[in-house]
């Protein structure tokens, strides 16, 4: 990845800001008038991501990857012998509270996190607050890896989760104001790609501890949380700042400069596809300083895109997927597979969830999001009612039918199938649908309904498991066909269309500035014009 700088000029191809320097280019749909016809089709037919734009996006995805690994590591640590031995769980009444107050404290910590990234990304810029997350996610591994008692793992999960919850918020935000249009799904859905890993080599480096002898064999997984943030903190200088986010505070030229630099295509020599879009932008933050950009503005005037967020995140978590992936090997246990057999199968089933997160992100652009939305609702309900009717039948422990534990746990992985269809797309979709002034606010709103869900459910699961067993699974078959209503109903499709022009299908066609169809560019002289 080449050292970025606004402006500059070189063997990389960055250009300036003015008409001048641009070269001419050829555009099959120049009209007989000199100008592009229709600067939305040159969306379509030029947009297009690039190397640079691949590898600003891959290094966005580290962050969350990091928010996935620290997420899902302290389940492996918690599970090493040698931590009970080193904080004398055996000798401690209040074990179990001791263990959910570890695990919890990473959302409580994720809720305050996120609700505080809007501060400093509105306000000192979206790289800003990568920092930001680094700097708590750092902290929390340190803590983690050095505790010496119980309330210092403690408080380390707590600062753990405040950095990791707001690198999810940084990662959704940054990729939608960088994307083209046309190709904003499979970037966005990478968001979820990415978590998906994290989890994955948490699961793994899990495994490969457990078997590992050594007295501190739980520490060094807590060490490796440290890995993403001192990545981000130590190429963070390498990317451009959000073109959008530099509009909004007035620096056009340093924004143009960006989207110039992120959409270069030897297509497009001219730069009509990066012209016409900050064109677009522009005029549209000229527009959004006029609207309001509060908290309380978030229940009034943006209530249906609050909405829309909440309801897609909250879908998410009541299809159930945290209860497999936080108490998989209890599920797997009690179906009568040994400790060792259920971690392994555990590890299995995040591993095939990279796979399937890949190929939800790779047709989103296709499909359109509300599809992927309903139908992996739909899938997670019946794949649910097929899990707990094998399991009323089979699940006791003493019920020796093999092949009925087997399908079972292979209905879990099924399950994975409709789970990654809308996984992927709850964080595209929060992150597109509110306009750039409260883009970060309408992020965080989603993401903190969804770690408010995260707590509740996970907390809840072991008591309402153990209290009405497979009956407790109905809860999700009848959430998924809900939310799939819901979903269906009430939200609208927002593929391909320009983050500047989703207001318009929430009903606020009065806050879109101008239409990319309405945007021409001439070129000869590279000046953008608006065709009224």
């Amino acid at each position: 990845m080449s050292n970025w700088k606004p402006g500059s000029t070189g063997k990389q191809g960055y250009v300036g800001d003015k008409p001048s320097e641009v070269e001419s280019y050829h555009l099959e749909n120049i009209g007989p008038d000199g100008q592009v016809e229709s600067a939305e089709q040159a969306f379509v037919e030029l947009a297009s991501i690039n190397l640079r734009l691949a590898l600003i996006n891959i290094w966005s995805m580290v962050s969350a990857l990091g928010f996935g690994f620290a997420a899902a590591i302290i389940a492996s640590s918690l599970g090493q012998p040698n931590l009970a031995t080193y904080f004398e769980f055996a000798s401690r009444s209040n074990v179990s509270g001791i263990t959910g107050a570890i695990a919890g404290l990473f959302n409580v910590g994720g809720f305050f996190g996120v609700l505080s990234t809007p501060f400093v990304s509105d306000r000192w810029g979206r790289k800003s607050s990568f920092w930001f997350a680094s700097f708590f996610l750092l902290l929390g591994a340190g803590l983690g890896a050095g505790s010496i008692n119980v309330t210092m793992l403690i408080l380390a999960r707590f600062f753990t989760g405040y950095g990791a919850w707001s690198f999810v918020v940084c990662t959704i935000v940054y990729q939608q104001e960088l994307a083209p249009a046309t190709r904003r799904g499979v970037l966005g859905g990478s968001v979820g790609v990415a978590v998906v890993i994290g989890y994955c080599l948490a699961a793994w480096v899990g495994v490969g501890f457990f078997f590992l002898a050594a007295k501190d064999n739980w520490r060094a997984p807590l060490v490796l949380q440290a890995a993403c943030p001192i990545f981000t903190l130590c190429t963070i200088h390498l990317v451009p700042e959000s073109p959008r986010w530099l509009a909004g505070k007035g620096q056009t030229d340093k924004a143009l400069a960006v989207l110039k630099y992120v959409h270069h295509s030897k297509e497009d020599p001219g730069f009509a596809v990066a012209r016409a879009e900050h064109f677009q932008i522009v005029q549209q933050v000229a527009l959004d300083r006029t609207l309001p950009s509060s908290w309380l503005s978030m229940f009034t005037k943006y209530r249906r895109r609050s909405f829309a967020a909440v309801l897609v995140t909250g879908a998410n978590m009541l299809c159930g997927t945290q209860v497999i992936a936080n108490y998989g090997p209890l599920l797997y246990a009690a179906l009568g597979f040994t400790a060792e057999q259920s971690l392994l199968i555990a590890a299995g089933w995040i591993t095939l969830s990279v796979a399937l997160s890949i190929i939800a992100a790779s047709v989103v652009d296709k499909v359109g999001r509300v599809p992927l939305l309903v139908g992996g609702s739909v899938a997670c309900a019946l794949i649910w009612s097929v899990y707990t009717a094998l399991v009323a039948e089979y699940g006791a422990l003493t019920n020796t039918n093999l092949a009925g534990k087997r399908a079972a746990v292979a209905m879990l992985f099924v399950f994975l199938i409709g789970y990654e269809l809308a996984a992927c797309t709850q964080y595209l979709y929060i992150g597109e649908i509110f306009p750039t002034h409260i883009r970060v606010k309408g992020v965080a709103l989603g993401l903190m309904m969804l770690n408010l869900m995260t707590i509740w459910i996970t907390e809840s699961a072991p008591t309402a498991a153990d209290t009405i067993g497979w009956k407790y699974y109905l809860v999700f078959i009848f959430c998924c066909v809900v939310c799939a209503v819901a979903q269906f109903l009430l939200i609208p499709e927002t593929k391909g269309i320009p983050l500047e022009e989703v207001a318009e299908i929430f009903g606020d066609a009065k806050d879109v500035a101008i239409h990319a169809k309405d945007i021409a560019v001439n070129p000869h002289t590279a000046e953008v014009v608006h065709r009224v």
